[in-house]
Formats: structure tokens, C-alpha cells, sequence
């Protein structure tokens, strides 16, 4: 080797080696489908909006007074009507709308490819999904922008 000659020619190229590796074809969002009709996710997203903020109940004395009147209204007691509703709406969708709706949960709060957030909800489904969805922090938002992701989005 002379010394005009590179030592490692294979380390002095300006080709990016990782350019040869094929990528996974990214998913068009306008050619995915989701079961779950746009109306019912937008419903989901109110319901989930009403439930935000709420917290456990810390009232336990059995005279309300004026903050425990107050802080009622923002308190999960566990019989909420808003509550109620929303996993009665998440119960009654059928198997493949429950999984793209955790799906676009997923795909709103973490990004990633849709094919590979459906496959694992798939996988992962089980018969608590209305418990799962209704305990996740900020549901209502990642929902949203879940749908933004996909292109879509609530009338206002």
C-alpha cells in the first residue's frame, strides 16, 4: 500500500451506508380506514373532555359544606354520568373499533406507524378496554391528535 492511498478505503467514502438499507414503506394516512366512524370518536372525545381534571374523591364526612359542594363538580364520586356514558360507548363498538381506537390513542400520544400500533392492539385486546382507555391520562387529547395525525379531525 502506498502511502497516497487511503489505509480503510471503505471508511473515507462520503456514501451514507445506512442509505442502502430499505426503509419501510411509510403508510398514506388518507388510504387507512379506520372501523370506528369519525362521529363516535369525535362523541369519545367529548365525553373524555367532560371527564378531564377530575380526581378521586376526598370527601368523606357526611355534612357537605361549601367547598365539598365546589370540588363535587370536579371529583370522580364513581357513579358520573359522563363516566358511565363514555365506557358504555367504548363497551358497545364492536372488537376491531376498540382496537383502532386504542390504536389512535397510541398513534396520538406516542406517533409511530399505524399498521404497527394496530397489530399490537390487536395483540394486546382484552376484554378491559373500555377501563384501559377510561384511566389514561389525557385521553380526550391524544384521541385528537390521533385524528389530526391521520388527516382527520372533530367538527367544531
Amino acid at each position: 500500500m502506498t502511502s497516497d492511498s487511503p489505509r480503510h478505503p471503505a471508511l473515507t467514502t462520503t456514501e451514507d451506508p445506512l442509505a442502502k438499507i430499505d426503509a419501510p414503506e411509510a403508510t398514506d394516512v388518507s388510504e387507512i380506514e379506520l372501523s370506528i366512524p369519525l362521529d363516535t370518536v369525535c362523541a369519545i372525545i367529548d365525553l373524555a373532555h367532560d371527564l378531564m381534571g377530575k380526581t378521586a374523591s376526598s370527601g368523606d364526612d357526611d355534612e357537605p359544606d361549601e367547598e365539598d359542594v365546589r370540588l363535587s363538580v370536579l371529583e370522580d364520586r364513581g357513579d358520573d354520568p359522563a363516566d358511565l356514558e363514555l365506557r358504555s360507548v367504548i363497551h358497545d363498538l364492536g372488537i376491531e373499533a376498540r382496537v383502532d381506537l386504542v390504536a389512535l390513542m397510541w398513534l396520538g400520544r406516542d406517533g409511530g406507524d399505524w399498521a404497527e400500533l394496530r397489530q399490537i392492539a390487536e395483540d394486546e385486546r382484552n376484554g378491559r378496554t373500555a377501563d384501559y382507555l377510561c384511566g389514561t391520562p389525557h385521553l380526550a387529547d391524544h384521541l385528537a391528535s390521533g385524528l389530526d395525525l391521520l388527516g382527520r379531525g372533530c367538527p367544531a
